[in-house]
């Protein structure tokens, strides 16, 4: 009886484990739908934006009718509306990459929800079977647990640190300072996330370096969205690298690791594209 006292008491710290796990998981599930309402305020800023501008271009329009003689003022006042609407559609690429970040983040988070169900499963199977199992069986069963429980919150707290990074790199300035390091060794920082952008199209970034504007958070390069670390390159001796931002390969063309002839792959399309193709960006 003492004995399965005792098995009865490490189930129930088990099971007060797997509970906490699922506290923790509607937790972020709940952080998941307020970024996402705020996706959607977003979404409606943008709309109005692209209304406000549809109204300056045809305006635009009326005034070019009418101040023929000012073709150099006109010429000003197109290049600004134009600068509008790069800036707009780099707006709505940043949105999309986050809904797309968001949408993986759901994934794993529905995961991470079913292991722990699965866990619980287990649990009650392993009480019911209490009576036919030995104490070597059952301490066996309980260190699988631990190491189960132990794997679901590393991957909580990855997809925690992916959130955290998916909200820093949906800034419309992105004015936070960012650190770089590689194997837990701090390479560069702080600098700014242009910095790391224009590092990432040189081939200074690699996929599994991190990167983070806090130094608590800390995420692959490949998992930010804004660096655009999406493709796939073939070297010349027949392995696979990256994912790297597209403009990397002229430096791998550069010190003949990638030939000319290569194609880059993006890593959720397929899409194929030659090297031959991407330019100096």
């Amino acid at each position: 009886e003492r004995e399965l006292a005792e098995r009865d008491s490490k189930l129930e710290s088990l099971q007060q484990k797997a509970r906490e796990h699922g506290d923790k998981a509607e937790a972020l599930s709940t952080h998941l739908k307020s970024h996402q309402e705020t996706l959607s305020e977003m979404e409606s800023t943008l709309a109005a934006a692209k209304s406000d501008m549809e109204t300056t271009r045809t305006e635009l329009i009326s005034a070019r009718s009418d101040l023929s003689g000012k073709s150099e003022e006109l010429a000003t006042v197109k290049a600004a509306l134009d600068r509008a609407m790069s800036e707009m559609e780099a707006a709505l690429l940043v949105q999309k990459r986050t809904q797309d970040a968001l949408t993986s983040l759901e994934e794993e988070h529905d995961g991470v929800k079913g292991a722990l169900a699965l866990v619980t499963g287990e649990r009650d199977n392993a009480r019911a079977e209490l009576s036919g199992v030995d104490t070597a069986a059952l301490t066996a069963q309980l260190d699988a647990r631990k190491k189960r429980v132990t794997r679901l919150t590393a991957e909580l707290a990855q997809a925690r640190a992916k959130l955290e990074l998916v909200k820093l790199t949906s800034s419309a300035t992105l004015s936070t300072e960012w650190h770089l390091r590689d194997g837990g060794e701090t390479l560069a920082g702080p600098v700014s996330f242009d910095v790391l952008v224009a590092w990432a199209r040189d081939c200074r970034v690699a996929h599994d370096h991190e990167i983070s504007a806090d130094g608590i958070f800390w995420a692959k390069a490949c998992d930010v969205p804004g660096l655009e670390m999406e493709w796939l390159v073939t070297l010349v001796d027949g392995s696979e690298y990256g994912p790297i931002n597209k403009f990397a390969v002229n430096d791998l063309i550069a010190d003949g690791s990638v030939s000319p002839e290569a194609e880059l792959v993006h890593c959720r399309s397929g899409e194929k594209r030659s090297v031959a193709s991407v330019g100096e960006g």
